[in-house]
């Protein structure tokens, strides 16, 4: 875990730095080494610049990850 904090944290820095190219290998390398972190996966794919798919620049997106998981599992169920 404390790798793919240190990963997205430098891809973060790296975005807001404008070099968003080796943003976008520590966006992934936090993603491969912890694939069901949402927080990553979502603000991976907010940083991209208008008009770029996340499709194509990690080879998912949204809805590709929430059919995956089932939409039922996206968010816990409420306890009544």
């Amino acid at each position: 875990e404390a790798t793919a904090a240190a990963h997205f944290e430098l891809g973060v820095h790296l975005h807001r730095d404008g070099q968003r190219e080796r943003a976008i290998e520590h966006f992934r390398a936090a993603y491969d080494l912890q694939p069901d972190n949402w927080t990553y996966k979502r603000q991976a794919w907010n940083l991209l610049p208008p008009g770029v798919k996340s499709l194509d620049v990690y080879g998912t997106d949204w809805l590709t990850e929430v059919k995956k998981i089932g939409a039922e599992n996206y968010y816990p169920a409420m306890e009544l």
